[in-house]
């Protein structure tokens, strides 16, 4: 394939040398990178939806605003050019104007502060004192929010400089501004997802990127498909926000410095994204477990609907594309091509075929999940980084076998990894240049301590949970949560942790909130008893079961502390104690079933046979003609009948229509004695 974005280059390996070999022949500063990185001017920047039109801006046209916002900038802060390494926090979501807005802030000589807007706004403000930060930039919408939050600083909104800076577009000299010499700012200002009471700082300077954009030659000499482009163009879904370390290094800075396109949500809702993916025809996905977690469970609830027949030929085939990789030396190409041809269904209702490469950080990644995406046809493998070290390593191995064990990888070039006691602990020229942690400035030190768990095996690095959240019960056991909650997972549960609890563990479940009273007790006693197979047996002193929500809206994974802090002082209730009044089948008048449990239990095991609520099958409803039961449907009713009372059921019943009332009539029969012996 020809390519036309590639700066004139014959390959992509050829442009990519180029590129870092310009940038290693030049000084290592923020005004190299930015030179570099606009340097295919023709090349599309991103693109983003506004309505139904796809609207698209190049890298030359974002360069030329650049220059604008920048001068538009200092009319806004008239005292920036006095000030002594002014600072400016950028309180935005991801946007184009977020990456003008964030380069033409070096460009005026300021350093930006990369605001989480995860934080509390307590913890933000002291970031902000601790970086000596004086002015923030933030999105209209949140400008009475941060204007409340922060009185004394200067609070402009993004737009309002946008605007300035349309208004001296007519008389603006791009040519003097294109070539004139400019000081750019030094450093760049993360923000670590701390508390109130340790808020800490990471900064970065240019040299440091320098070195992790020199990973990418090595990533794709050692993993072809990451550079893979299709029709001719590399897309990256720009999710992961860009002032988390792992959006900004991974996501913007990874792609953005060879000029390739970000395509931007207008929302985060799953249909949005997946059909934003499909129909703008993305090649990278960069994300954290939630995201993951989310689109399987959507895509399972799907293959649910379908009846238990499309389950158990889903399964059969992942079994069968698993099997076909572990073939010795002929597993990766035959794998590729079963793949490719069994799931080619399953892939057009997901993400469709553009998509080359996926990476999920900051977290345990699900096997399932990994299982899932990888033996459909897709690419998932697991990352690690921190704010304080940047992206330090990235499964790279082309063997889907390997890619499912888990592993992060070995580390990156410039990088280097060594366990003690367990712990993980990173040297490298990556990492941040210094740290400031509640106001006092600190250097990294040579080998820095994660407080990771990790394990090696082979080459490959495999990240085990935090240290401090081992669970240590009276028996002195170290139980790793991140080890044991995927086993206690169970259909119903939306999230789950492990959490140190009194003299032992506590599990605390997330349930929709539909979840009625039988299926509370079911998921009760299913993690209960699957607590019992894993190093937490005899030592869970708690299960809670809550509706309420365990990953606040925003954040991306749980927290442990703040969930041992929230059930310590009664924030997270069990259902049981919130004094909701649960629900079952039996409580829907319309269905006449308050007096009759074995009737309920029926048609609340015909409802989550469907994938349907209870409330929608009536007492004489036709099963399979009104409510659309498959024979594998009630192959499985039949199941649950002998399973509940001991009996069986017949398997026809000779041409007459099928209502939950006929099944509980059967019931009765045998248990009266009047169907016979029930074998």
């Amino acid at each position: 394939m020809r390519y036309n974005n590639i700066g004139g280059a014959r390959t992509i390996n050829q442009y990519v040398k180029s590129k870092l070999s310009d940038l290693n022949g030049s000084g290592k500063n923020f005004e190299t990178l930015f030179r570099i990185m606009f340097r295919e001017s023709e090349n599309v920047l991103c693109e983003r939806y506004r309505g139904f039109k796809v609207i698209k801006t190049t890298y030359g046209g974002a360069r030329d605003d650049i220059y604008l916002l920048a001068e538009a900038l200092i009319n806004a802060f008239p005292d920036i050019k006095s000030s002594k390494d002014p600072v400016c926090g950028i309180y935005m979501e991801n946007s184009l104007l977020w990456i003008e807005t964030f380069w033409a802030l070096l460009m005026a000589g300021v350093r930006p502060l990369l605001m989480n807007l995860l934080l509390d706004k307590n913890s933000l403000k002291k970031a902000a004192a601790y970086a000596g930060c004086s002015y923030i930039i933030c999105d209209a919408s949140k400008q009475k929010d941060i204007a409340a939050a922060f009185e004394g600083f200067t609070v402009v909104t993004a737009e309002s400089i946008d605007h300035e800076k349309e208004l001296l577009r007519p008389s603006f000299d791009f040519n003097a501004a294109r070539s004139a010499k400019r000081s750019f700012a030094e450093e760049i200002i993360f923000m670590t997802s701390g508390t109130t009471e340790n808020v800490k700082l990471c900064c970065y300077t240019a040299d440091r990127f320098a070195h992790q954009i020199a990973y990418s030659f090595e990533i794709i000499k050692k993993n072809r498909i990451v550079k893979r482009h299709y029709n001719g163009e590399l897309k990256q879904l720009a999710f992961l926000p860009f002032y988390h370390i792992f959006g900004f290094v991974a996501v913007y800075l990874w792609f953005g410095f060879f000029s390739r396109t970000f395509v931007f949500l207008n929302d985060l809702s799953p249909e949005t994204l997946t059909n934003t993916v499909r129909r703008r025809h993305v090649t990278h996905v960069f994300a954290v477990p939630l995201f993951w977690n989310k689109v399987y469970d959507g895509a399972m609830k799907k293959v649910s609907s379908m009846g238990p027949a499309t389950v158990k030929k889903l399964e059969k085939g992942l079994k069968i594309a698993e099997a076909i990789y572990n073939i010795p030396l002929l597993g990766r190409p035959l794998g590729n091509a079963f793949s490719h041809a069994a799931f080619k269904q399953v892939r057009t209702k997901l993400f469709g075929e553009s998509i080359a490469f996926m990476i999920s950080g900051g977290g345990p990644l699900r096997r399932d999940v990994q299982r899932f995406f990888n033996l459909i046809g897709y690419r998932l493998v697991n990352g690690f980084g921190m704010t304080e070290t940047s992206i330090t390593s990235v499964e790279l191995s082309n063997s889907v076998r390997q890619i499912l064990k888990g592993s992060v990888g070995s580390p990156l070039d410039k990088v280097s990894y060594r366990t003690e006691e367990g712990e993980l602990l990173i040297k490298g020229q990556v990492m941040a240049k210094r740290i400031i942690e509640n106001g006092v400035e600190k250097e990294l030190p040579e080998w820095f301590k994660t407080k990771d768990l990790a394990e090696k095996k082979g080459k490959a690095y495999f990240i085990l949970g935090r240290a401090d959240d081992l669970i240590i019960p009276e028996s002195g056991e170290n139980i790793n949560p991140d080890m044991v909650e995927k086993y206690l997972y169970t259909e119903g549960v939306e999230s789950l942790c492990a959490v140190k609890y009194g003299s032992g563990a506590a599990i605390v479940c997330e349930v929709t909130e539909d979840a009625d009273e039988q299926k509370i007790r079911e998921i009760r006693a299913a993690v209960s008893a699957n607590a019992m197979n894993t190093t937490l047996r005899g030592n869970v002193t708690k299960i809670v079961i809550t509706k309420q929500k365990l990953i606040p809206g925003g954040d991306f994974k749980i927290s442990r502390k703040k969930l041992i802090s929230k059930l310590e002082s009664g924030m997270i209730k069990d259902v049981s104690e919130s004094g909701e009044t649960l629900k079952t089948a039996s409580d829907a008048p319309e269905n006449g079933l308050r007096d009759d449990e074995t009737l309920a239990k029926i048609i609340d095991t015909i409802a989550a046979a469907k994938g349907i609520d209870p409330c929608e099958i009536k007492p004489d409803s036709d099963l399979f003609g009104e409510i659309g039961l498959t024979s594998l449907d009630f192959l499985e009713i039949i199941s649950e009948a002998y399973q509940e009372y001991g009996v069986a059921l017949p398997v026809s019943f000779e041409g007459q229509t099928v209502t939950p009332l006929k099944i509980r009539d059967a019931i009765n029969d045998y248990l009266s004695g009047e169907g016979g012996a029930g074998a």
